[in-house]
């Protein structure tokens, strides 16, 4: 087992004791594993035991009783832009930086459904599948899915495993929406194959609002109102257009300039805007900005004077506001200096 430990203590679970994972509470399973101590403490002492260990695949107490304790799955996080500095070994400890969107998902309750790469953990769906071996070691036989009352498999794919393309529930719904007289601009989506189509917001690029604007969270904050803290305000006290240098450039901006971000409604013709100061940032495509959305609070005295929020800029209204492709958070927008 010292690989396995090993790797335990250098993982995110390192300060969560075993217990809490292989046993959880209740009476119950913890005879159960009293038990099964017994036989393990046996197979020691004899030396009869399996080298290596193998991976529990059987009696293993359910997720939703020991994982979900935790890890919350009625929580919606939704997407998340996660941005990481690492310093190189060099003299100048040279400083790159990633950036990746993490769409976490969830229960959205505003839908209803489950999104993101958390979709699995709805209470109707169920995920099969069945290893070759006892020992896993030459993959898995057709995977499926199931809901309450249907189960789906797709057409033979790679790694002998099968994937549903067809979704006949986002065809139901197109067709009540139909019935229902709603506007084609809120079913367009609703397609049951994959269906790709321009984007709603890629229409004001022909009005010279060129850059997509992202909204993301940073390392110092965990919620917006976090920036309420004084000492974590201190560590990012005001707010920053993140701006790669590339794009700074052809704007004629400078690190620290004053700029101004103006937004785009596709449909309308609406514009919206704000304004901040310029942070060069190579960690973003040239055709894209990014704002901070911790700052533009007023409740609290400590956020004066930290910035104006993105939400300023984003469009709620039709054409914006969708479970879909188009969404709140999709805006095009130019930036100006001063």
């Amino acid at each position: 087992m010292e690989p396995e430990y090993k790797a335990y203590k250098r993982s995110p679970h390192a300060k969560v004791p075993c217990v809490d994972c292989h046993i959880g509470e209740g009476a119950d399973w913890f005879a159960r594993s009293k038990l099964s101590g017994m036989r393990q403490v046996w197979a020691t002492f004899t030396g009869e035991f399996s080298r290596p260990v193998p991976t529990p695949i059987k009696h293993l107490r359910p997720a939703r009783e020991t994982c979900e304790k935790c890890h919350w799955t009625e929580k919606f996080h939704g997407a998340r832009l996660l941005v990481r500095h690492i310093y190189g070994d060099d003299v100048k400890n040279t400083r790159t930086t990633n950036v990746v969107r993490l769409k976490v998902g969830g229960r959205n309750k505003s839908t209803g459904r489950y999104e993101g790469i958390h979709w699995h953990v709805a209470p109707d769906v169920r995920i099969e599948y069945e290893a070759l071996d006892s020992k896993r070691t030459k993959g898995v036989t057709p995977i499926s899915k199931k809901t309450a009352d249907k189960k789906y498999s797709g057409a033979q794919a790679y790694h002998k495993a099968r994937h549903r393309l067809y979704g006949e529930s986002l065809a139901g719904y197109q067709t009540d929406m139909k019935a229902a007289g709603v506007g084609k601009v809120y079913y367009q989506d609703y397609t049951a194959f994959p269906t790709w189509r321009p984007p709603t917001m890629w229409k004001s690029a022909d009005k010279g609002y060129k850059l997509h604007l992202l909204s993301h969270k940073q390392v110092e904050f965990k919620q917006s109102r976090a920036s309420f803290v004084p000492v974590l305000a201190e560590l990012a006290p005001e707010q920053l257009l993140l701006i790669n240098p590339t794009t700074a450039k052809a704007a004629g901006v400078a690190e620290g300039d004053a700029v101004t971000i103006t937004s785009h409604h596709a449909l309308t013709g609406e514009t919206r805007s704000l304004k901040t100061k310029a942070h060069l940032f190579d960690g973003l495509r040239p055709d894209t900005v990014s704002l901070s959305h911790h700052y533009g609070l007023t409740s609290h005295p400590s956020t004066k004077g930290q910035g104006s929020s993105p939400n300023n800029l984003f469009f709620g209204d039709e054409g914006y506001i969708q479970c879909t492709n188009d969404a709140s958070f999709h805006v095009m927008v130019k930036v100006t200096k001063g």
